[in-house]
This record gives structure tokens, C-alpha cells and sequence, in this order.
């Protein structure tokens, strides 16, 4: 055992540098994985891959505002609540639910369930104000 111990003293005195990077660099791919779980549900996202006239937007924001449009017409607003890490509850009259999931998220509503894919991390509303429809 005592040899044991000398072999791997000598082995960590001769390649510190080497296994000290490695730390590090395990250390930040932690941190990076951490960051993309824990972003919250804050952006604009958008059904489908292209931004074309006809797509359909969803964004949040910090006030607990959402607003799911397509260009020129809004189709629905109000507040959403987290009740649980990752899940959302719309508060409207229907059970509407979102799932995030990385950058992407899951709206279910009583007919189906849409996916949408994050386009931006700040809400960012195009040929839309949802403002004026308060």
C-alpha cells in the first residue's frame, strides 16, 4: 500500500499541471451545463424554424407577461406563473401549460401540444404591439 501511494505522489508531482487543467476544464463544463439548465424562460420563441409572415410567436418576460402572436395580430395574452422548475401555468380561463426544456418549450393546451425553439434571450416582439391591446 505504501508503494502504492509513493507511485501516485510521484505521478501527481510529475503531471500537476496536466491534472489541474483537467479540474478546470471540468469545473467550467459543469458551470456551462448549469447555465443552459437554469436559464429561465425569459426570450422570444417561435413555432417552427423559419421567421416567415404566418409564424407564430410566444415571449416572456420578467413581469410575468406573455404574449403568443403571429405578425400584425395577437392571438393571446396575459400572465404565466412557474410551478415547478421548468413548468408553467398560463392563468387564463383554459388549462394551458409550458414545459422549457434547454432553449426550447412545450405549450399544451386542451387540443394539442405546440413546439416552439428560442430565437432570442430578450422579448422581442416583430410587426406586433401587444401593448395597444391592453
Amino acid at each position: 500500500m505504501r508503494n502504492f501511494l509513493s507511485k501516485a505522489e510521484k505521478y501527481f508531482v510529475k503531471n500537476y499541471k496536466y491534472i489541474i487543467l483537467i479540474i478546470l476544464i471540468l469545473i467550467l463544463f459543469i458551470l456551462n451545463v448549469e447555465k443552459q439548465v437554469n436559464k429561465n424562460i425569459v426570450g422570444s420563441y417561435i413555432m417552427g424554424e423559419a421567421i416567415t409572415g404566418d409564424a407564430e410567436y410566444f415571449v416572456f418576460d420578467n413581469n410575468n407577461y406573455y404574449c403568443r402572436y403571429k405578425q400584425f395580430d395577437v392571438l393571446q395574452e396575459g400572465e404565466y406563473e412557474k410551478i415547478h422548475d421548468n413548468v408553467y401555468v398560463l392563468n387564463n380561463k383554459s388549462k394551458e401549460y409550458i414545459v422549457k426544456s434547454n432553449d426550447e418549450i412545450y405549450y399544451f393546451n386542451e387540443e394539442d401540444v405546440y413546439f416552439y425553439s428560442r430565437i432570442d434571450d430578450i422579448p422581442i416582439f416583430i410587426n406586433v404591439h401587444p401593448e395597444k391591446n391592453h
